[in-house]
């Protein structure tokens, strides 16, 4: 939380980076959620596209230091989930988890 001109704001700890291949008419869209126990969710809507097929890869752990090993080789590994497809719609992440999304877009007219 911080205060901007008396007013308790909340800040959601989360990193976003989109890009779109106007060629492959893809949209990639990576969330990083990094509370260590709060679940966000991410409202995402598109001017002048629609979402299509597409697909959603998460990686996340029981324990924010977590890492693959020689001993532990698959400690970490991403999961393949269910993505929303349309104009708008919300992505939900656990905790200390990243998210890569990839869909195909319908042009709009």
């Amino acid at each position: 939380e911080y205060v901007l001109d008396d007013k308790r704001e909340h800040v959601v700890p989360i990193s976003v980076s989109a890009s779109h291949d106007p060629g492959a008419q893809e949209l990639v869209l990576s969330i990083t959620n990094l509370h260590l126990s709060d679940e966000v969710e991410v409202g995402v809507s598109l001017q002048g596209a629609r979402a299509t097929a597409g697909e959603l890869r998460v990686l996340t752990s029981a324990n924010a230091d977590d890492v693959n090993s020689a001993q532990q080789p698959d400690k970490l590994c991403s999961v393949l989930a269910e993505v929303a497809s349309g104009d708008e719609f919300v992505i939900r992440l656990a905790p200390k988890s990243i998210a890569v999304a990839v869909w195909q877009l319908d042009a709009q007219g």
